[in-house]
C-alpha cells in the first residue's frame, strides 16, 4: 500500500502564518502585512465574544477604530 506524501504548512508561530501570508502576496504582486500584538488581543476577544452564539459577523466600527486610535497615539 503506497502512502501519500505531504508537506506541512503548520504555523507554530504567528510569524510563521505572516512568513507564509506574505509569500503569497509576494506572488500577488502585493505588500507585505506584519503582525500585530494589539489586534490579534482585540481579535481574540471579540472572537470569545461571539463563540457563545457563532454569529459571524465583523466587529463594530467604533470598536476597531479604538484599536486603531490607541496603536497610532501609542507610535507619537
Amino acid at each position: 500500500m503506497a502512502m501519500a506524501t505531504t508537506s506541512s504548512m503548520a504555523q507554530s508561530s504567528p510569524q510563521d502564518f505572516v512568513d507564509l501570508h506574505n509569500a503569497a502576496r509576494s506572488v500577488e504582486g502585493v505588500g507585505e502585512v506584519f503582525w500585530d500584538d494589539a489586534v490579534a488581543a482585540f481579535a481574540e476577544g471579540y472572537a470569545a465574544e461571539r463563540s457563545g452564539d457563532c454569529d459571524l459577523r465583523h466587529s463594530d466600527r467604533s470598536q476597531r477604530m479604538e484599536v486603531a486610535e490607541a496603536k497610532t497615539l501609542s507610535h507619537h
